[in-house]
């Protein structure tokens, strides 16, 4: 077989196994953006989730400082324990847009993400969790001193 015959059929094989997964739309994932571009707290829980129904969860845990000195950049760690965590959502209540971040977990992920988010002013950052259908929420007051979108 010659080398070129070679170069092509390895080609063609990736060509072909990623225009399969690109028609059949596993290659990007699908993105809220009626939940992105959501105003109010629960516009955007209702267009996320599909539901307004949110568990209390002390199973949920929020790293986030409790005076942030500069809205623009604020460090944010959600860990949880509840089983078999499949997405974790990140809500910034005053923030013109309240849905900060999606993250979808696989199976054999650890259940912790951490980012940095924009806070526009002081309020509540909401991290929910979904599990079998369910999900699970933790509140945690933030006290923004400097604004971080367009303040």
């Amino acid at each position: 077989m010659n080398i070129n015959r070679r170069l092509f059929m390895k080609a063609s094989v990736f060509t072909g196994a990623f225009i399969s997964l690109l028609g059949s739309g596993r290659l990007f994932a699908s993105w809220p953006t009626a939940a992105f571009e959501a105003k109010t707290e629960a516009d955007a829980i209702k267009a996320a989730l599909g539901t307004d129904q949110l568990i209390d969860s002390d199973q949920i845990t929020i790293k986030v400082p409790p005076i942030a000195e500069n809205g623009q950049t604020v460090p944010i760690t959600v860990t949880t324990s509840i089983a078999d965590a499949e997405v974790i959502r990140i809500f910034a209540v005053n923030n013109p847009y309240p849905l900060s971040a999606t993250f979808t977990l696989s199976a054999h992920t650890e259940p912790t993400v951490a980012t940095k988010i924009k806070l526009a002013k002081t309020g509540d950052v909401l991290a929910v969790v979904q599990s079998k259908g369910q999900y699970y929420v933790k509140r945690q007051p933030v006290k923004v001193t400097k604004g971080g979108c367009g303040g």
